[in-house]
């Protein structure tokens, strides 16, 4: 946000929820706190406690961007942030770090930015080119219909609705028993061998 506020005064980083009800206080959150007073940005981040779940969208709906940053290792490729799937659910454009399953998905579906891990220059550069695009020219090109509700049930409600079988039914019990006979056919060969090789 330093680096923001020199050409954009206007624009706010606000932190919905740093504060959970249930456990400590990061201890992240008072060196980033910290940062902000020795860097006089203190009217320009904001660190909201807490929000209820069923209140979230309230806050994202007020947004312009939706930022999730976060460092590039191992955990981060199978890591699962789910306040992507909400910057999605609100239609808001992502600025989202390398490095896990989603950062695929933003470039490949037109959702967003993707920036390297610790670059807060082009983190910058990325928060006032978003914001300085025409917003209808981004909802023409991305791609977010595809993981509304709506569209990742359409084959399942479409099924559940006129349920037909599709293919023939496999019986694996069929199949086992198919093997089974056999099995005891190879015994029984070997069992007459056996006999026949004392005699």
């Amino acid at each position: 946000m330093a680096i923001v506020k020199k050409s954009r005064s206007d624009i706010k980083c606000f932190f919905m929820g740093v504060k959970p009800p249930v456990g400590k206080e990061p201890d992240k959150l008072k060196k980033l706190q910290m940062m902000c007073k020795e860097l006089n940005l203190e009217d320009f981040v904001y660190f909201n406690d807490w929000v209820e779940y069923e209140n979230r969208s309230e806050y994202l709906l007020e947004a312009d961007i939706g930022i999730s940053l976060h460092e590039n290792h191992f955990e981060t490729r199978f890591a699962y942030r789910t306040r992507l799937l909400d910057y999605i659910w609100c239609g808001l454009p992502i600025i989202s770090s390398e490095g896990d399953v989603f950062s695929d998905i933003i470039e490949k579906n037109n959702l967003g930015s993707i920036v390297k891990a610790k670059n807060e220059v082009e983190v910058a550069e990325q928060i006032i080119e978003i914001l300085e695009k025409d917003k209808s020219a981004f909802y023409k090109n991305h791609n977010y219909s595809k993981f509304l509700w709506s569209s990742a049930v359409k084959d399942l409600l479409a099924f559940c609705m006129d349920p037909k079988r599709i293919s023939p039914r496999f019986s694996f019990f069929k199949e086992v028993k198919l093997y089974y006979w056999r099995l005891i056919y190879l015994i029984i060969r070997i069992y007459e061998k056996k006999i026949a090789n004392k005699k």
